[in-house]
């Protein structure tokens, strides 16, 4: 079986579009209906707990949170208990450009068969996975999940995850320009917490908190009715920081504006103000991890 497994630094992927947050804690912990209950290498974790830490920094690739993320992601894929897997992951533009491409790849092909027992319930389910071949390929490359449709369009990607903002431009199907940023989902959150407490004091909210408030006019803070319209220009500087990348770095005129990953759908009217040509595409969040998938199948077959 092929699958395409995108590991951001906020949140997993597969390409039958299951996610979970990307962060492990040791024991079983938590009692969000999300968190995914696991035994692996003779410890239990739960994976998706928000009482994780988030795995940032380029060694994130090579410690065994993330070894945690793909095992679970693939588990998570199908209902299979044995499965033979080839795999196809991501790396940011720069870092697939860079020796950590081949060091992952290397590490990935090294894994061979890995036995993980996820809780369902009552029921423990053990499942055991043999990872044939491994592959890395490029974030944000999206022209690759359908090649035909693409390659004779000119295409500026914007891919907002949590970590980070790619930006990918395209010429068909060949990468002209890419810029990786600091401007994710992750940042725009923090950024958002620090605007609450100037207004409110220290309310003590949690960076995940803001996933539920952005869009929102008013926000129920400490049992008492807020307006935090306020929060608008927030979300417009940070906006206007991916435009300054864009404006300095890339070729916009007669060419399509794409947004994807988990930030496009809530910041797309952001983005229109200055690209009212900008489109979120289909299954933005899960994008890349089916990209992964169709590339998968263009290199192995099934």
């Amino acid at each position: 079986m092929i699958f395409g497994i995108d590991i951001g630094n906020d949140t997993t992927k597969n390409d039958k579009m299951g996610k979970f947050k990307s962060r492990v804690v040791v024991g079983h912990k938590g009692v969000n209906e999300d968190d995914i209950k696991i035994e692996y290498k003779g410890k239990k974790y739960t994976v998706g707990s928000k009482a994780g830490t988030l795995n940032l920094g380029t060694n994130k690739y090579f410690n065994i949170d993330y070894d945690i993320c793909l095992i679970t992601a693939i588990a998570k894929s199908t209902p299979e208990q044995n499965i033979e897997a080839k795999i196809v992951v991501g790396l940011p533009p720069e870092l697939f450009e860079s020796p950590i491409r081949d060091k992952l790849e290397e590490k990935i092909n090294k894994l061979g068969e890995q036995e993980i027992t996820i809780y369902e319930g009552t029921e423990k389910i053990k499942k055991v996975i043999t990872i044939l071949n491994g592959m890395v390929f490029e974030e944000s490359a999206v022209v690759f999940s359908d090649p035909k449709e693409y390659k004779k369009q000119n295409l500026l990607i914007i891919d907002i995850g949590g970590g980070s903002c790619d930006i990918t431009q395209f010429d068909g199907l060949e990468l002209v320009k890419h810029n990786t940023t600091k401007f994710g989902m992750l940042t725009l959150y923090t950024n958002m917490k620090t605007s609450l407490n100037s207004n409110f004091g220290n309310i003590g909210l949690p960076p995940e908190a803001m996933e539920d408030i952005l869009g929102k006019s008013t926000y129920e803070i400490n049992e008492e009715v807020k307006s935090v319209s306020f929060l608008k220009d927030t979300v417009d500087a940070h906006i206007r920081e991916i435009n300054n990348v864009i404006t300095q770095n890339f070729d916009t005129a007669n060419r399509k504006i794409r947004v994807i990953g988990g930030g496009a759908k809530p910041l797309i009217n952001s983005i229109k103000a200055y690209y009212p040509n900008a489109k979120v595409l289909d299954n933005a969040q899960f994008l890349n991890a089916i990209t992964y998938k169709e590339v998968g199948l263009a290199v192995w077959g099934e």
